[in-house]
């Protein structure tokens, strides 16, 4: 699937281990976030926040809620680690 659009927002998202992730092959991640930084350019704004969530992630927000607030934060949560991409579909 190519991503039509340079908005970065504009993809499906599903929810794992409380987290909304990125429902995204690697390919279509990386066109994701290469057509957001070509559109940034000459723009003054900050760079996108980007995590990754496999067990050991998910794992750990489930341990240290500040970990968990930050990972909330993010731009885009991709997933990383089979179990995570086998649920991600």
């Amino acid at each position: 699937m190519a991503i039509e659009s340079n908005d970065i927002n504009a993809y499906e998202r599903i929810l794992i281990g409380g987290f909304r992730t990125a429902k995204l092959t690697s390919s279509e991640l990386a066109q994701l976030m290469v057509q957001d930084c070509l559109a940034s350019r000459d723009k003054n704004r900050l760079p996108k926040l980007v995590f990754s969530s496999n067990g050991y992630s998910i794992s750990l927000a489930g341990r240290k809620p500040e970990f968990a607030d930050v990972m909330q934060k993010a731009d885009i949560i991709h997933a990383d680690g089979m179990s995570v991409y086998l649920r991600r579909g």
